[in-house]
C-alpha cells in the first residue's frame, strides 16, 4: 500500500488518459441498424373468376402483408445499405418514398439498395403477395456492418409526469451509485 500512496500522482497520470479513452472509444459516433416486424397479417378474401360460360365463380385467396422497419439509431450515417430478400417480393414499397435500387443475384436473392440512412431516420418496407407466400428476410447490412434483429410489441404511452419520475429516480440512482464508489474507494485508501 505504500507504494500506492507514493505514486497516486503518477498512477493518476496513467489511468486519467486511459480512462478518457475507454469513454471515447464506447461512445464514439458509429451507425447501427436495427430491423424489426411491425406486423404481419394473413388476409383471407373472395375473389370472382370469369368462367366462359355462366356467371362469374368466387374463390378463396390469400392475401399476405408484412410491414419491415429499418432505422439507424447510431450517431453516423449508415451508408451503401442492402435489404436482401429470399426471392422477389410480388409487391412492395418503401415508406418515406425514396430513391432505391434493385438486384437480383445469380440464385434469385432479391435486393434493395439504398444509399444512406441518417442518424435517427427510418425506413419502412411494405410487403404484399396474394396467392403466395411472403420472402424471408435474409440479410440487412450496410458498409458499417450488419443490421441486428430486435422483437417488437405495442407499448402503451405513459403520462409525462411518470416519464418525468422515472428520469429523476433513474439519476439519482446513478448519482447515489458513483458517491458510494468514491466514497468506498476514499475509505480503502486511507485504512490500508
Amino acid at each position: 500500500m505504500d507504494f500506492i500512496q507514493e505514486h497516486s500522482k503518477e498512477i493518476t497520470s496513467l489511468l486519467v488518459p486511459l480512462v478518457g479513452a475507454i469513454i471515447a472509444l464506447i461512445f464514439k459516433a458509429r451507425a447501427k441498424l436495427i430491423w424489426s416486424v411491425h406486423g404481419s397479417r394473413s388476409i383471407l378474401t373472395e375473389e370472382f373468376v370469369q368462367v366462359e360460360v355462366g356467371p362469374p365463380s368466387r374463390r378463396v385467396v390469400n392475401v399476405q402483408t408484412a410491414f419491415l422497419v429499418f432505422q439507424n439509431i447510431g450517431r453516423e450515417a449508415a451508408t451503401e445499405i442492402e435489404i436482401v430478400f429470399n426471392w422477389r417480393p410480388q409487391i412492395f414499397q418503401l415508406w418515406p418514398i425514396r430513391e432505391y435500387g434493385t438486384a437480383t443475384n445469380p440464385d434469385g436473392r432479391f435486393i434493395i439498395k439504398i444509399s444512406n440512412l441518417a442518424p435517427k431516420e427510418f425506413l419502412g418496407v411494405d410487403l404484399l403477395a396474394t396467392r403466395s407466400d411472403l420472402p424471408d428476410l435474409i440479410q440487412c447490412r450496410s458498409l458499417q456492418g450488419s443490421a441486428k434483429k430486435i422483437e417488437t410489441t405495442p407499448q402503451p404511452i405513459h403520462p409525462r409526469w411518470k416519464l418525468s419520475a422515472a428520469l429523476y429516480l433513474i439519476f439519482m440512482g446513478a448519482v447515489s451509485t458513483i458517491y458510494i464508489l468514491i466514497s468506498a474507494i476514499q475509505f480503502f485508501a486511507r485504512n490500508p
